[in-house]
């Protein structure tokens, strides 16, 4: 039988797991493509601890899935809605929410069209 002291230490070594609480889904417009716009999505949400992908969309799209507590999804809504990368020219961002599905672990780019 453990004692008390070795059941503790058990406890404080387990990952404390955070479920999301929101879910965005963004198609933004504009020039978004050819100027790093997926990057500096990444870097944004990962600054903001948000997990989920981001992608080019063959109509010059890009489109954004991110999870995480109500204050990380605003903050990368409104980043995605109006700061951008450096060289983007944001002339849309649809954003709508619904509900986690926390099938993510990390904000990657995922690649091709």
């Amino acid at each position: 039988m453990a004692d008390s002291t070795e059941e503790a230490v058990d406890q404080q070594q387990q990952p404390r797991i955070l479920r999301a609480q929101c879910r965005i889904h963004g198609i933004i417009k504009g020039k978004v493509q050819g100027v790093f716009f997926r990057k500096h999505t990444q870097a944004e949400a990962q600054r903001l601890g948000v997990t989920g992908w981001v992608r080019n969309l063959p109509t010059g799209e890009v489109e954004v899935v991110g999870e995480g507590s109500e204050e990380q999804c605003g903050g990368l809504e409104q980043w995605l809605k109006h700061t951008g990368s450096p060289k983007s020219r944001i002339d849309e961002a649809h954003v709508t929410r619904s509900k986690p599905s926390d099938e993510f672990s990390s904000f990657d780019i995922l690649k091709g069209r």
